[in-house]
Parts: structure tokens; sequence; C-alpha cells
């Protein structure tokens, strides 16, 4: 079997060694459809100059961005729904770099979240206090190694609409008073990836991404209607019956090779029982279609192979066989699989504690399946926002504005519930145990994400 290196129409190929039943795709990059940019990128894109005006005519000379919350229909303002979160706080602060030029420079910070949460992991915004306490921080510029004290924080909501069809962006900041300013307000249509960062389970049925061809915003408006109906307790396997489809995967989680039952709660999220220390946790993935499908699965976050932690459509993908079944063990990466590992409720809370709030979907399995849509609308290059992993980003930070300026603008030129008890309970996590595993490798062609689904079977025993 061989592995796309080139990720080209006509690749060149290099022969590997197949691990039985598993197959990797990689999808996008030159001469393949690339992945245009969600809505959101857009808007921010044409309203950063704007932002950098009213920042600098407040005074601002060092600006942080402070992770977003997130509404979803009738539910409450959430913190952690998904990793819309986080990445929206870097997608501004990357909009603030474009936004200005050698001349009207602000200072911008990276990765002001995480540096406060590290100072203190309870910190807070709700109160005047608590929003002051964040400017008694020195933190990193988004180049250059200077640590400096910001003089405005910028925050935000993303709230989806009932019908889930319309999102709507709110941005603030507070000063050194901790005042509470209005700064811009955005809206735009909901797109497959607004709902996918979100946290939202949806599911699109095979007869509309097979059938006539349809453009990616009527799939999108499709996908907004599936996750309003979810929002409002009816699970996407029962939306799916209701047509004679079924959820293209079936998805097992085991501990000790025991099947562990995954309920649906009212308001249509997915629970699975936390797992005990000790417990070997594998998942068992079955392609319930006659078609070839890939699929990401993600463990707080974060991609079982090659550990990735982009949005679901850009990662690399399993490829599954029509009516096989795979098992996955661990994390796949550079030819070998680190074996899942869990940790107790102290270890957990210590684990949440470093990452700093650097992954919101602590506690959560993503899964995302892709169907293949030869017949569909190509999907163009598109305006990006979205930085490489923010672990990365600390060790090869630019050496200047204007380099980073020039690596943000090439990616936006297109060119691209209740708590547990127990102490025995906890996260899934890498084991540091690592087995030689080596991947075959398929492609999936023109991929349109075509279900999303999400399991929460953690949460800490405190819930701050």
């Amino acid at each position: 079997m061989n592995l796309n290196r080139t990720r080209s129409t006509r690749p060149q190929r290099h022969t590997i060694v197949a691990l039985a039943g598993f197959i990797l795709a990689i999808l996008g990059g030159p001469g393949l459809p690339a992945t245009r940019a969600d809505h959101i990128d857009n808007k921010l894109i044409d309203a950063a100059p704007d932002l950098v005006k009213v920042l600098k005519a407040k005074g601002a000379k060092n600006v942080g961005v402070l992770k977003f919350l997130v509404k979803k229909g009738k539910g409450p303002s959430d913190g952690s729904a998904g990793p819309l979160n986080m990445n929206m706080a870097d997608r501004v602060e990357n909009a603030l770099i474009l936004g200005m030029d050698e001349m009207a420079q602000l200072g911008v910070i990276r990765d002001a979240t995480r540096v406060a949460a590290h100072a203190d992991p309870k910190f807070s915004i709700k109160s005047v206090e608590a929003r002051k306490a964040l400017f008694s921080h020195k933190y990193p510029l988004a180049w250059g190694k200077e640590m400096v004290t910001p003089d405005v924080f910028v925050i935000g909501t993303v709230d989806l609409s009932t019908d889930m069809k319309k999102t709507t962006i709110d941005l603030g900041f507070f000063d050194k008073s901790g005042a509470i300013h209005p700064l811009k307000n955005l809206e735009m249509t909901t797109d497959r990836s607004i709902l996918a960062d979100s946290g939202q389970s949806f599911a699109l049925t095979k007869r509309s991404i097979k059938g006539k061809k349809r453009d990616l915003s009527e799939l999108d408006e499709e996908a907004a209607n599936s996750a309003a109906t979810a929002d409002k307790g009816t699970p996407v396997e029962q939306q799916l019956a209701k047509g004679n489809e079924t959820v293209p995967i079936k998805f097992e989680i085991r501990y000790d090779d025991a099947p562990q039952e995954i309920k649906t709660d009212a308001g249509g999220e997915m629970q699975v029982a936390t797992p005990e220390k000790g417990k070997k946790v594998t998942f068992i993935l079955t392609n319930t279609t006659q078609d070839k499908i890939g699929v990401v699965v993600k463990i707080n976050g974060v991609s079982t192979l090659e550990k990735e932690e982009t949005e679901s459509p850009d990662c690399l993908k399993w490829i599954l066989d029509p009516g096989k079944s795979y098992s996955l063990r661990g994390f796949y990466s550079g030819g070998k699989v680190d074996l899942f590992k869990v940790l107790d409720d102290d270890e957990s809370a210590a684990r949440m504690a470093d990452w700093g709030g650097s992954k919101p979907r602590a506690g959560y399995i993503d899964v995302s399946v892709f169907r293949e849509n030869p017949d569909g609308e190509e999907m163009k290059a598109g305006r990006s926002l979205r930085s490489a992993s923010s672990h990365s980003r600390a060790a090869t930070r630019p050496a200047s504005f204007k380099d980073a300026r020039a690596a943000v603008g090439k990616r936006a030129s297109g060119s691209r519930g209740v708590p547990h008890k127990g102490k025995g309970r906890g996260l899934i996590v890498e084991s540091g145990n690592s087995e030689d595993k080596t991947l075959e490798a398929d492609e999936l062609k023109t991929p349109t994400q075509a279900y999303q689904m999400q399991i929460n079977y953690y949460r800490p025993s405190v819930v701050q």
C-alpha cells in the first residue's frame, strides 16, 4: 500500500508497511480542493482595521485576548463548549496583527488565557476585582521575547441562534479599571465549522450529499437544522432513522473490553461513565455504510491520529472500509501508538490545571465523519486566522512584528454536568507506553463533513 506524501492529484508514492485494518487519509494541500475559510474568519479579517483603530483610540498599547464564551440556542453561556472558546481568542489575536501596519502598531499578546490560568487556575472575569487582577501579570507578545503588561483585554461571546442558522459575535474589552466596554458586533450565517467547533452534534443524510448537486451553503443550512433539532432533544440517530438511514458509524467505548452504554440527556448531549484508573480503554469503530468514510476521533480536543488539534476537516483521517470494524487503543503518531491511560480524579485535576484552559474539550470524546461528495461544490481555498498548535507557537514565536504579520497574512490570503464522585476515575490521556505501529494510506475524494457527535466522559469533582 502507498502513502500520498505530496498531497497532489497525481502523487509520487512511497511504500510503507501496513497496519492491518487502518488506512490513513491525507487530505487537502496543493492540487486538491482546500478547506475554505469559515464565515468567522472572513468577518474578522474585514473588521480588523476598525478593531485596531478603536483600541488605539482608547489609548491601548498592549492588548490581550481572553477565551470566548459560547452560547447555543436557549442554553447558558459556556466557557468550555468546544474548540471555539479558545480558537476565537487565537483568531482575534491574528486579526489584530493583520489589521495594522508598522506605523500603527499595537502590542498583541499571545495566549493570554493560558498565562492567566497558569497564574491562577480559577481566574475569572465575572467581577470588577477579578478583571483588575489580570493586569498584575506579565504576558508574552506574539513576536520577539518581550513580556509586557496589558492595557486592555478583549473578550467576547459567540451566540448561535435558537434555529442554529445565525451566529452573532459580540466583542468587548475592559481596561485596568475593570469596566467593560462594547467593541464590535458581527453577524454571519452558521456553517458546519462553527457547529463542530462549538461542540454541537449534527447529521447530513446520504441522499442530501449524494443526490442532486448541492452547494456548501445548502449543506450548512441542513446541518444547522439538524443541530437545532438535536439541541431540542432529538438525537441525530433518531433524525436519521426518520429518513430510513442509520448513523454512518457505530462508535463503541470499552473499558477492559466491557462495552459502555452511551446515553443521551434531555439537551441532546451524549454521556458515558467515567473510566476508573488502571482500566484499559479501547474505541471500536464500525462503518455502517456501503461506502468508504473518513473519521476523526479526538479525546480532550486532541486527535488520535498524529495528535493534531486543528479543526476536524483539516485533520488527517482514519479511512474505514464499508462494513468493517476497527479498534483504537491510543494516540497514533510517527509510526507508534501511545496507549491510552486513565488518571484518577486528583491527577485529572492536576492535568487540567497544567493545561491552563488550553483544552476546552477536556473530558469529551469528539467523533467527526466525512463522506465522499464527488458531485458536490468544490471547497475553495479561503482566508484563515487559525495558527499552528499553541504548544509549538511559544518556541517558534516570530522575531518581529513584520515576521508575525507575514505569517498571519500568508494564511489569511487563502494560500493554504453532574460531577463524578470518587478519586479513582478521571481523564483519558497518553500513557507514555508506545508500541510500533506503521499505517497504510488511502484518500477520500472530495470529502464533506456529514456527521458530528460528542460524548462527555469526565467532569471534575469540583465544578468551578
